[in-house]
């Protein structure tokens, strides 16, 4: 069971972001994103991007800037892909 955003991030983000995605979608007057990056020893993590802002489990109210995702914590993320859009 996933009890917190934080968990959500540590395996989750990824179906956390397609349903937000799917639900978001037909009311949301911007393209959504899903993107996926890599931060350190290789972890990844998914996330969207709406409008020149970055959102994930423990920041749904969105960031300026990718590296301001909790999950990065000062690492720089790296080959970084939109795998979806909306």
């Amino acid at each position: 069971m996933v009890d917190s955003p934080a968990e959500v991030n540590e395996g989750w983000c990824k179906e956390l972001a397609e349903s937000a995605c799917e639900d978001a979608a037909p009311r949301c007057g911007d393209p959504l994103r899903i993107c996926r990056a890599w931060a350190g020893m290789g972890s990844r993590h998914f996330f969207i991007e709406r409008a020149g802002r970055y959102y994930d489990a423990q920041r749904p109210d969105g960031v300026d800037r990718m590296s301001d995702l909790p999950f990065f914590r000062g690492q720089a993320p790296h080959d970084v892909k939109r795998v979806r859009s909306y």
